[in-house]
């Protein structure tokens, strides 16, 4: 509780970080990268040539923050795409960044939110027949936001700390599936064509952490590889006393009602929340 406390300290004194991103991306177009949205690259890995800077964006936390980076990225001329959580999904914000020229995918939990709803804490509680439940409401759930906003050729799955306890992650509900049996054209977590990435850069929250992945985006260009990801979360680049505030909102009102559970409000659970308000599914 201590650490979560001092954490939400740290990240309430962020700045804004919006002229750091902005200045990545023009970093990036002035060594020569083309830059293109994940879902792009997907359709074709091996049709590009040169430096390809490849831009995927998880929106887990304070959708707001993903407005910001969409519209610097459309005064630079550059697309992305956005993974949008339940917790995190706005429709009227998904219309505007695609109105802008980006796509938008879902950033799906099943497994590990499956697992918090039922207490599962070891390998052996995830069964076979859990799978296969966790992959009917998977298909339940991309039915459905695509349904809300329109359409939906990609998903990526969430992380979460579950996994570690459970030994299984949300991409593995698609991996050895159809993704068309599932309504999709790629899934960001496709094993071929992660194979091609030479450097993957992922944002972190601010200091001391201000990149998750061991690399900062400034090294990976000077390192001058050939294709890289740049996979960011826009909360992370937000107000973080806003990100913080906006947490606090939605996390208080889960507790009131759940003191006997504290997992239940947890992000992951919040988003399971979040969907069954949403498609009108019962617990």
């Amino acid at each position: 509780m201590f650490n979560r406390v001092a954490k939400y300290v740290r990240v309430g004194l962020r700045p804004v970080r919006w002229r750091e991103y902005e200045a990545y991306l023009r970093q990036a177009l002035d060594a020569g990268y083309q830059v293109v949205p994940l879902e792009t690259w997907l359709a074709g890995p091996d049709g590009f040539s040169g430096k390809i800077l490849v831009l995927r964006h998880d929106v887990d936390a304070y959708p707001q923050a993903a407005w910001p980076m969409s519209l610097i990225e459309r005064r630079l001329g550059l697309t992305s795409t956005f993974y949008f959580r339940w917790c995190s999904l706005r429709p009227g914000l998904i219309k505007r960044i695609r109105e802008n020229g980006s796509q938008v995918g879902f950033h799906y939990e099943t497994l590990t939110r499956y697992a918090i709803e039922h207490h599962f804490h070891t390998p052996e509680m995830i069964t076979p027949e859990v799978m296969a439940a966790c992959r009917a409401t998977l298909k339940e759930e991309i039915a459905c936001f695509k349904g809300i906003v329109g359409g939906c050729a990609s998903v990526a799955a969430h992380g979460d700390q579950r996994a570690h306890a459970v030994g299984r992650t949300n991409d593995d509900l698609l991996q050895g599936q159809s993704w068309a049996d599932f309504g999709i054209s790629y899934t960001a977590d496709d094993p071929d064509a992660l194979r091609k990435i030479d450097c993957w850069v992922s944002d972190g929250e601010g200091a001391p952490t201000y990149w998750s992945s061991g690399v900062s985006f400034p090294e990976a260009l000077a390192a001058g590889h050939r294709l890289v990801l740049f996979n960011t979360h826009p909360h992370h680049w937000g107000l973080g006393a806003a990100v913080v505030a906006e947490r606090l909102v939605a996390y208080l009102p889960q507790m009131t009602w759940s003191l006997n559970t504290l997992e239940r409000g947890r992000p992951e659970a919040l988003a399971w929340y979040r969907y069954r308000d949403l498609s009108g599914r019962t617990p």
